[in-house]
Formats: structure tokens, sequence, C-alpha cells
């Protein structure tokens, strides 16, 4: 049986061999670990400047755009990080690619949207006459209230789920590192949590 250190040697080999395929960057002297640290850094204390390099992704996008009452979203914001903490435990390094190994902890969102699911169903069908129901945005902006009511509650429990994250990273021209997130990483480090897709439709929608 492989030990624990050549387990994850041939795990972050496999990630590596497979964005080697995608390209090489140049070479460079920055530790891909502090690249990294301080992404976690920057995304976890929500940071404009890190936020702003990374509204591709469908998470970061959602909490940074998602339009409704100001309470409902400070919320939302407020408690997507709670209980949230970070450690370096391994890096592999290789013409211009990384990867680096953390141990996380945080919230565990996964029954949240059950929950919320749930609960807007209730709401709608009690108050299907109401003005709030009909009106699409105000509609809206209920649903955004319950859903972050469900990730409350969840942060506010104290209970707190422990994963590993291996975090790939690639040079740019400059010889800069950047984190390759995608919205697997990013749901994992938000403790698997759901986006309400009713929300998210209505916001793109009004921005088109």
């Amino acid at each position: 049986m492989l030990g624990i250190a050549t387990f994850i040697k041939t795990i972050i080999s496999v990630i590596l061999s497979f964005f080697l395929l995608h390209g090489i960057s140049a070479a460079t002297d920055q530790d891909p670990a502090d690249a990294a640290e301080a992404f976690m850094k920057g995304m976890s204390e929500q940071q404009e400047q890190t936020l702003e390099a990374y509204m591709d992704n469908e998470y970061v996008n959602f909490f940074v755009n998602v339009e409704g009452d100001a309470k409902a979203t400070d919320r939302l914001r407020e408690n997507l990080f709670k209980n949230f903490s970070y450690e370096i435990e391994d890096k592999e390094e290789k013409d211009g690619l990384a990867v680096v190994k953390f141990k996380i902890k945080g919230n565990d969102f996964s029954k949240a949207m059950e929950e919320y699911e749930e609960n807007s169903y209730d709401y709608v069908t009690e108050n299907l006459y109401e003005e709030e129901v009909e009106d699409k945005e105000k509609l809206r902006e209920k649903c955004l209230e319950l859903y972050v009511d469900e990730i409350e509650e969840e942060a506010g429990d104290g209970k707190v789920k422990e994963s590993t994250v291996y975090l790939p990273l690639k040079t740019d021209e400059h010889g800069n590192w950047k984190v390759l997130l995608s919205d697997e990483i990013m749901k994992q480090l938000l403790g698997n949590i759901a986006l309400p897709e009713g929300v998210i439709e209505e916001e793109t929608e009004k921005k088109q």
C-alpha cells in the first residue's frame, strides 16, 4: 500500500500532467504557495481586488452581483465564509504549473438548498394572491431573503467540516501565479453550497 506522502505526490503529479497538456508558462521565482495563500485570504475576506480577478466564476459572480434588500445581501456575504480557515499542507511545482494542497475547515451548506426550496414553496402557496408573489421583483427579493435565512442558520450553528482542496495555479505572461479557479473548487470552498437558480435567472435576464 502506498504511503500517504507517496499518494499525495501521485495525485499532484496527475493534476500537473493534465494542465501540462494545455500549455506551459515561463518559470518564475515567486513561490506558488504564497500566491495560493494570498488567493485564499483575499477570497475568504472578500477583498475587492481578488473578487474582480475571478468574476467569471459562477459562485463569485453570484455573491458579488446578486441584487436585493441590502440587509439580505450583507447577511449573505457575512455568512458565506463564517467559521472558515485554511492551512497549506503540501505543494508541487513544475514548468510554470503548480498545485497547492490545502486543508480547509468551514460551514457545511449542503442541506441549505433543500430547506430553502421547501420554505420558498410554502411561502408561494400560502401567498398566491399577495402582491409579493404576483410581482416578480418582490418575489425574487423574498426568495433571496429565504435563501439567506438558511445560509445564516447553517453558519450560525458553529459546526465545521474538514476537507482537502487541491488548488491549481499557472504562471501568466508576466511570470505571476494565478489560480485556475473552477466552479467545483469554489463550491468546495463554500461548503458545497448550492445557488438558488430562480434568483440567478432573474438577475441574468435583468442584466441582458
